[in-house]
C-alpha cells in the first residue's frame, strides 16, 4: 500500500447543519496520507466558521460562488495533488474509521476506478445499497459516487461536464465505462454512510430521468431504451396512485 495518497474532496452550500460531522469523518480515518480540500459555493449561514475551526486538519479550503456542484467538483479535482481522488459531500460520513485503509488495500495496480457499497439513510429509515453489476450501466447508474475512488490522473483529463445537474457523476462513469475502456473494479465494502433525505437527487426525479436519458442514449440498444421508457412509465402511473393511497391511510 506505501504512501499512497488519496485527495478527498468536500463541496458543500448552505451546510452549517451537517458539515461538522462529514469534517470529522475524514479526519478521524486512521489512513495517514489524506489530503482534505474542501470546495464551498460562497456560504453565509456559519458553514465557512465551521471550516475554520478545523483549518489545521484541512489542507486546502474555498469559499466562493460557482456555477453548480459539477464546477465545484472540478475546481477539487484541478487543485488535488493525491494519487486517488474520493468525494465525500456534506452531510455524508464514512461508515467507520478505518474503512479507507481497508478500502485502498484492496485496489490492483491496474485499476482506474475501484468502489464499494454506501449506506443510505433518511429521517425515517436506513438501508445498505445492493450491488449492481456493471453490464447495467448502459440504462441505469451502478456507481455510488461516494464509494467510488478514481486516479486522479484520469479524472484530472476528464473532468465532470457541467452542463449537467444531477447526472454529472454517472456521465462520468458512464464515458469511462464505454469510451476511454477504463478497469471498474468492485470492491464489497461499504464505504460511506449516505444522506438520502433531501438534494436535487433526491426531490426531482424528472431532472434525473431527463439527464439520465442524455447519457444513456448514445450506446442503450433499442431494447434497453424500450425498457427504459417502460420503467418510466410505470414510475409515473404508480406516482398519482401511491399518492391517493396516502391520503386514505
Amino acid at each position: 500500500m506505501g504512501s499512497v495518497k488519496v485527495s478527498v474532496i468536500t463541496v458543500s452550500y448552505k451546510a452549517a447543519n451537517i458539515i461538522e460531522k462529514t469534517i470529522q469523518s475524514v479526519i478521524s480515518q486512521d489512513y495517514p496520507y489524506i489530503e482534505y480540500i474542501i470546495v464551498d459555493g460562497g456560504s453565509t449561514d456559519g458553514t465557512v466558521d465551521i471550516i475554520k475551526k478545523y483549518n489545521d486538519r484541512i489542507n486546502i479550503w474555498v469559499s466562493e460562488p460557482d456555477k453548480g456542484i459539477y464546477d465545484a467538483m472540478n475546481k477539487g479535482v484541478k487543485m488535488a495533488t493525491g494519487d486517488w481522488i474520493m468525494f465525500l459531500n456534506a452531510g455524508d460520513f464514512y461508515h467507520s474509521h478505518d474503512v479507507l485503509t481497508r478500502f485502498i488495500r484492496e485496489i490492483d495496480e491496474d485499476t482506474t476506478v475501484a468502489y464499494g457499497l454506501i449506506h443510505y439513510f433518511t429521517h425515517k429509515k436506513e438501508f445498505d445499497m445492493e450491488y449492481i453489476p456493471l453490464e447495467q450501466m448502459a440504462y441505469l447508474d451502478p456507481i455510488p459516487h461516494p464509494a467510488t475512488m478514481t486516479r486522479l490522473s484520469y479524472h484530472k483529463a476528464h473532468l465532470f461536464d457541467t452542463s449537467f445537474r444531477s447526472s454529472g457523476d454517472y456521465d462520468f462513469f458512464y464515458r469511462a465505462f464505454y469510451d476511454e475502456c477504463v478497469k471498474f473494479q468492485y470492491i464489497p465494502i461499504i464505504i460511506t454512510d449516505y444522506d438520502n433525505s433531501e438534494g436535487i437527487s433526491k426531490d426531482n426525479s424528472d431532472l434525473i430521468w431527463k439527464e439520465n436519458k442524455r447519457v444513456w442514449s448514445r450506446h442503450a440498444t433499442f431494447h434497453l431504451k424500450m425498457k427504459m421508457y417502460g420503467e418510466r412509465w410505470i414510475a409515473l402511473v404508480k406516482r398519482p396512485i401511491k399518492r391517493l393511497f396516502r391520503k386514505h391511510v
